[in-house]
């Protein structure tokens, strides 16, 4: 069992560094594509 909990904080770990790593880029992303709309928007 013990094992297991440490794998299981491993897999917690991996998954809470994928996460505070991928928030920002999509937040980034998603900026970049609201920005392109924007652009669109404002020459029409």
């Amino acid at each position: 069992m013990k094992t297991m909990a440490k794998g299981n904080i491993f897999i917690i770990m991996i998954y809470g560094f994928l996460y505070v790593a991928l928030t920002p880029l999509t937040l980034l992303l998603n900026l970049l594509k609201f920005g392109d709309s924007v652009e669109i928007w404002m020459r029409k």
